[in-house]
């Protein structure tokens, strides 16, 4: 599975410059199927934890083919992200056993507010939509350092870090639909939610070898 993974995200990042289209459409769901897959061969998957993550990536992946139509799909492809998140930040808080940090949500959501202020002149009609989605994905940080808070295991530590590269393939999307583009920022994109993905997934599989 971790040569798939790994191989499939890798011919998908070259193909968004080099083609050809067959190649990057047939290519972009496979990492997240072979980690679907992962999981669901892992001794974890009987945990609710793990339901949890398969359930967003699930999600994920019907997003991932959503917006793989250009007709009208970001709108409908970040509503099936949002629900994504929503998994991951219920499975973060439910093995964090409910760990409640008073500070970390003003941080948290105060970056968020900063992000959206940010991209707002240039928003349109999606501000609504965006504001949603920042939201949604600053719950899903915090949930994910709330478990790491509530104990510094290798998978809460796969779960923070999964999610802060989560934020950070949020933010250059933003940058390359909402603001200025640069060359390689589709694969930058890419990279990071292949690996902000791959990080939550691990996140299961650690919690055998704690």
């Amino acid at each position: 599975m971790w040569l798939i993974i790994i191989a499939s995200a890798f011919i998908h990042i070259i193909s968004i410059k080099t083609g050809p289209k067959w190649l990057f459409f047939a290519t972009k769901p496979i990492p997240i199927i072979a980690m679907i897959g992962m999981l669901l061969l892992s001794p974890a998957i009987q945990l609710p934890y793990a339901k949890w993550i398969i359930s967003g990536l699930s999600l994920s992946l019907i997003g991932d083919l959503v917006m793989m139509y250009p007709k009208d799909s970001f709108t409908q492809g970040i509503k099936f992200f949002c629900a994504a998140l929503t998994c991951y930040a219920l499975g973060f808080i439910q093995i964090a056993a409910w760990h409640f940090t008073p500070w970390l949500p003003f941080a948290v959501l105060g970056f968020g507010i900063c992000a959206y202020l940010f991209f707002k002149p240039d928003l349109g009609k999606e501000k609504w939509l965006v504001a949603s989605y920042i939201i949604v994905l600053m719950t899903m940080l915090w949930m994910s350092m709330e478990y790491y808070a509530a104990g510094k295991t290798q998978s809460s530590a796969f779960a923070v870090l999964g999610s802060v590269i989560f934020t950070m393939s949020g933010i250059v999307i933003a940058f390359e639909r909402f603001g200025s583009t640069s060359t390689f920022s589709r694969q930058v994109a890419m990279a990071t939610y292949y690996s902000a993905q791959l990080l939550i997934a691990m996140s299961v599989s650690a919690i055998v070898i704690r």
